[in-house]
């Protein structure tokens, strides 16, 4: 039988902006390949005598990821930078879900503090021109007003005269700050100004069925898209819309029903509705994101959660998923939940 349970709030929200701070006489360590953000924790930015400065750190989780306290390079001989200032964008991911959470965590401050055609800083394997071939990337970027050569571009610790760090709208899992959500806002706006956002769709589910790697989640949910379709619910794809497509749908869609996953949290770029309802599906209330949760309060989102009896299995490639016992019972209950909340 279907069921409901609360998020535990195990994180803080704030409306207050998080604060701005220049940094002066510092040292950008680029993220050396073929490491990435975990196996090489020599990257970041440091002070002039190699100790790392917090503000421009990568915290997820409550814990900081992969940076050393002191940078055992020798910086002493770092050349400087061409230019005066730059503007620090921190990690570029190559996730949606992630890139949603911390890559554009600090982008909120551009409007207000990057001045004309400031260079930025980010940190990922490979250079600018990589991070912009992951189609993510681009269009996320480009709603921001970025394209890869507004990027400076270092293989090796250079010194920054001054560098504006703008500390993070959020932080997954642990904090967030409401300006987060005002900034995706201008970004959905720039999304789907050139998509359909009139025509009115009633129910949808996002299927993972053709996503390409399935790492975990639902083992058996084709049988549930098949009694949703059954039962008149559109089935979407996202991984088969373009990001404005999948902005526009969920401004289009009065209620948007899907396992709990990043393809939810395309609902940050749009303002809440009353009459809209986000139902997330999991196998238990102990297997969610906070970020799931953390979205829905700085974007005021009418969010209900819900699990239904299941087993975990443990397939060949290693990988423990769930499968649900009714997929038939869970879509009938799941229709008759979300049109009654």
């Amino acid at each position: 039988m279907l069921a409901a349970y609360e998020p535990e709030q195990r994180f803080v929200i704030e409306s207050s902006e998080p604060i701005v701070e220049i940094y002066r006489d510092c040292v950008y360590v680029p993220v050396i390949e073929p490491a990435n953000y975990w196996e090489n924790k020599d990257w970041g930015i440091y002070d002039r005598d190699g100790k790392l400065i917090e503000a421009a750190a990568f915290y997820r989780v409550g814990k900081r990821e992969g940076q050393s306290d002191v940078c055992p390079l020798d910086l002493s001989r770092a050349p400087y930078a061409p230019r005066q200032r730059y503007f620090y964008v921190g990690n570029v991911f190559n996730h949606y879900g992630h890139f949603l959470c911390s890559t554009m965590s600090r982008l909120w401050a551009l409007p207000r503090y990057r001045e004309g055609s400031m260079p930025l800083l980010g940190h990922a394997v490979g250079g600018p021109p990589h991070w912009f071939s992951w189609s993510h990337t681009r269009t996320l970027f480009g709603a921001a007003g970025i394209n890869y050569e507004d990027f400076a571009n270092f293989d090796r610790p250079t010194r920054i005269r001054e560098l504006v760090v703008a500390r993070p709208s959020f932080v997954e899992c642990t904090h967030a700050h409401t300006t987060h959500a005002h900034a995706a806002h201008r970004w959905g706006d720039r999304l789907a100004k050139t998509q359909d956002v009139t025509s009115p769709i009633d129910m949808i589910y996002l299927a993972k069925t053709k996503f390409r790697d399935l790492p975990h989640g639902m083992a058996n949910e084709a049988r549930l898209v098949e009694a949703l379709q059954h039962l008149g619910v559109q089935i979407v794809h996202p991984e088969q819309l373009t990001i404005p497509e999948q902005v526009a749908l969920f401004r289009r869609t009065r209620i948007v029903m899907g396992q709990v996953g990043s393809a939810l949290h395309t609902n940050i770029f749009n303002e809440p509705r009353y009459d809209q309802v986000f139902v997330a599906f999991n196998a238990s209330p102990h297997t969610y994101s906070s970020n799931h949760a953390m979205f829905d309060a700085i974007n005021n989102n009418r969010s209900f959660y819900v699990y239904t009896p299941c087993e975990w299995k443990n397939y060949d490639d290693g990988v423990a998923r769930y499968e649900l016992n009714d997929p038939q019972a869970a879509a009938r209950e799941i229709v008759d939940f979300a049109r009654s909340v």
